[in-house]
């Protein structure tokens, strides 16, 4: 099976049911041996298992996933997702849903990416945002939805290949913020807020 999908049961799940659906999961990984992933979704709360949820996205990553889902409900601000994430060749769409402080590394770069979709994600910093945006040569579609802007002045985006920006953006009416679109070294678009 190349698409492997884990939706965790209600947040109210027992710790029984918890611990099944973490079995299910580690051995669905397990048992895939050297075969490639097309598609891993993975829709869960974190609590303490931050370990296993990034062994989980490591594995996929290591098996060569194309499309990877991932909604994560948090409770500690220490969860940083693994580092091999942000320099899989193989990804070519990347949704990730999670409020919270996206911590990016040093170096990123999906050079197979085409379409990335941001929800509820806190930016770090205008300079790591805009390598995170910067490490995507070929990606033509973006959105980010009802992100956090707090910590940016303005976003430098720099994306030769896009086609498609949505930027749905909830914040209340004292955030100020600019979106900077630069496509063939030449600023196209300015968005302030």
């Amino acid at each position: 099976m190349p698409n492997l999908n884990f939706i965790q049961g209600p947040s109210k799940m027992n710790d029984r049911n918890r611990n099944l659906f973490m079995n299910l999961v580690e051995r669905a990984l397990v048992l895939r041996k050297s075969s490639n992933i097309q598609k891993f979704s993975l829709s869960c709360d974190v609590f303490c298992d931050a370990c296993c949820i990034n062994s989980w996205v490591f594995s996929s990553v290591r098996h060569k996933v194309q499309v990877l889902d991932l909604c994560l409900f948090l409770n500690e601000e220490s969860f940083v997702l693994p580092r091999s994430l942000f320099t899989c060749e193989s990804i070519k769409v990347l949704n990730l849903q999670m409020c919270y402080n996206l911590r990016l590394p040093y170096s990123i770069f999906f050079p197979s990416l085409k379409i990335l979709t941001l929800k509820h994600i806190i930016f770090p910093d205008d300079q790591l945002t805009q390598r995170l945006f910067s490490g995507c040569p070929v990606l033509e579609e973006l959105t980010l939805d009802d992100c956090y802007w707090e910590n940016i002045n303005a976003i430098s985006i720099s994306a030769p290949m896009l086609k498609s920006l949505v930027i749905y953006d909830l914040l209340d009416s004292e955030s100020r913020h600019q979106v900077i679109i630069f496509w063939d070294e030449s600023e196209i678009l300015c968005l302030r807020r």
